[in-house]
């Protein structure tokens, strides 16, 4: 039974909210619906209740691997798609939020997500980049490739403004920041994916693992990704890949979030409740799975067992 032909009708497109929650196995943890990422009538973030007074982390000491959540970008053949779970780690309290952040800001579009060990770090990042695209003209931006350019900036300044002056490249990253970028000047080459590293950006054209469920991810990805797929085959990979994270990684739980920014600039979200379906086809898909393969072992073994007689 082939995975993409079992879930081939359960990832339909759509804007609706997000609804509901249900993690287990964690405490201490805050319960509360988690709003869907295109629900662009709210802003991107609630305000902060403390101020962002962060002490820096001394340069030259690599940073703890303790690297939260889990957060991915595919780049295909009709465009990007960026997903991501919903847990979130500061101050020792979990709580769930969605970390998938569209914004258009009229001259392009984009989507952002993060991951690290520090988040509040990182949704301060976003906030400036998303601020500093509401300022930029058209004149700025020309391509994707001009997007990144500015998030690369802001980045940079906030990463040694609040991590570190001069940051090491050896070091890990605190956080990283995940782009999907679009410009009406992009014609068939699409959007663009991009990732950040410290201060740095760099382009990824095929796919991207970020966060504590990285080695999984990648592992995952690596054997079902295709670069020529299109944004519903992704979204199964996604969607598979997020779901063996959150089940096998510490730091990984919640929702899985899935937006796509297609190669004509629109924006495309799959609702909690279509993604939760396909995440239980994907635990009968592995129980029958392993059930065949056991039934091939034995009648293989039965096999070598008679030619021996």
């Amino acid at each position: 039974m082939q995975l993409f032909d079992l879930v081939n009708d359960q990832m339909a497109p759509s804007a609706q909210h997000i609804i509901g929650i249900n993690p287990r196995r964690l405490s201490p943890v805050v319960h509360r619906s988690v709003p869907h990422p295109l629900d662009l009538r709210r802003p991107a973030f609630r305000p902060v209740l403390q101020p962002l007074k962060h002490m820096r982390y001394p340069c030259g000491v690599a940073a703890k691997d303790s690297r939260m959540t889990i957060a991915a970008g595919f780049r295909v053949m009709d465009g990007v798609l960026i997903c991501a779970d919903t847990e979130h780690s500061s101050g020792g309290i979990l709580t769930h939020d969605t970390k998938l952040v569209p914004i258009d800001f009229g001259h392009g579009k984009a989507i952002f997500s993060y991951s690290g060990d520090n988040v509040d770090l990182a949704r301060a990042a976003v906030q400036k980049c998303i601020a500093r695209l509401r300022r930029s003209t058209p004149e700025e931006v020309t391509s994707h490739w001009d997007i990144a350019q500015i998030v690369e900036g802001i980045v940079d300044i906030e990463y040694r403004k609040h991590v570190c002056a001069n940051p090491d490249p050896k070091d890990s990253s605190i956080y990283q920041v995940l782009l999907a970028a679009w410009s009406p000047n992009d014609g068939g080459d699409g959007p663009g994916l991009y990732s950040t590293w410290q201060g740095t950006i760099q382009e990824c054209d095929s796919y991207e693992c970020l966060g504590t469920g990285f080695y999984l991810g990648r592992y995952l990805i690596e054997a079902m990704f295709n670069r020529a797929m299109s944004l519903r085959s992704a979204q199964i990979v996604a969607t598979y890949a997020i779901a063996q994270a959150k089940a096998r990684v510490d730091g990984c739980s919640g929702q899985t979030h899935l937006v796509m920014l297609n190669t004509d600039g629109t924006i495309e979200g799959i609702e909690w409740e279509k993604t939760k379906r396909l995440e239980e086809t994907f635990q009968s898909f592995d129980t029958q799975r392993w059930s065949v393969l056991f039934d091939r072992s034995e009648e293989h073994t039965s096999e070598l067992q008679s030619l021996r007689h």
